[in-house]
């Protein structure tokens, strides 16, 4: 009797381990094949659609069209302060959406003194194709050679500003262009880490084909950088933008946003945020 219990227990241990075993290969599957849906989420813009809508404190907004070196058709916004600004912040935004959503902030970077270029990745509004790690740092060196080489914005002058995943996209092209100043606003270190922060158990993560891993890099550009992050955000963790900070080479700052969640640090940040941002360009890009 004893015996057959033991082979009925090693029967359930092998079904077990079994069943085990094909539940973590399709978890992998199916992180491989739903990765892009948890990074990615574009919003389309209709061919056609008005973007040149006034803009408050804006001399000239323009739409612009060009070309990624794989061929892929990207679309921007070159948005010119009403009075000579002479510097012009390249605007790499987030993962949602495009680049209409951020439309009401261009006023307050056009009111302390910039020029802003805001262009959208691939997939992402009017711009062609669809959204990939690779396609996407091919996208931040089409728009800064479009707005160095087209547009004739002296690179001394272009401030690269990141916000969560545009933050890594913005590190990237910072590694392969000239950049005098980067400012790196709720981001994170890598997708590894960030597949690790949301699902802590599952070793998934190494099975990822999308990276994104701006702490490996951002040790080595040399120009200042401004990280801004929230301890409230609730889809970055703080800790990781305090990581990115740590290993990051000097110059460096770090400005802590008290309360605001992801979205909400342009407003939650208000006047001081500003101020802040006002004074890190002021002091790293000269008129």
């Amino acid at each position: 009797m004893t015996g057959k219990l033991a082979k009925i227990a090693r029967r359930v241990a092998v079904r077990l381990a079994v069943f085990l075993l094909v539940l973590f290969i399709a978890l992998i599957l199916f992180v491989l094949l739903c990765e892009d849906l948890f990074i990615y989420h574009p919003e389309k813009t209709a061919a056609g659609t008005p973007v040149a809508d006034p803009i408050p404190g804006a001399r000239t907004v323009e739409e612009c069209l060009f070309t990624a070196s794989d061929g892929v058709r990207l679309n921007a916004l070159y948005v010119r302060a009403g009075t000579e600004a002479r510097r012009t912040l390249l605007w790499f935004h987030g993962n949602a959406g495009n680049l209409q959503q951020r439309r009401g902030t261009i006023a307050d970077f056009l009111a302390i003194g910039v020029d802003v270029f805001l262009f959208d990745y691939r997939g992402y509004g009017k711009s062609e194709g669809e959204p990939s790690e690779e396609g996407l740092y091919l996208d931040g060196l089409a728009a800064y050679d479009y707005l160095t080489k087209v547009k004739g914005v002296p690179p001394e002058k272009v401030i690269f500003f990141g916000k969560s995943l545009g933050g890594a996209i913005a590190v990237e092209t910072a590694t392969k262009r000239p950049c005098p100043a980067l400012i790196i606003q709720s981001a994170f270190t890598s997708t590894r880490e960030m597949a690790s922060v949301i699902i802590p158990i599952f070793p998934g993560r190494w099975f990822m084909k999308s990276d994104f891993d701006s702490k490996s890099k951002i040790g080595g550009i040399s120009a200042p950088k401004l990280f801004i992050h929230s301890p409230k955000d609730e889809v970055i963790p703080y800790r990781l933008g305090k990581d990115l900070y740590s290993a990051a080479a000097a110059p460096k700052e770090f400005y802590e946003i008290t309360d605001a969640l992801h979205n909400e640090t342009f407003v939650v940040g208000g006047k001081a945020y500003w101020e802040k941002v006002k004074s890190f360009i002021d002091r790293s890009v000269r008129h």
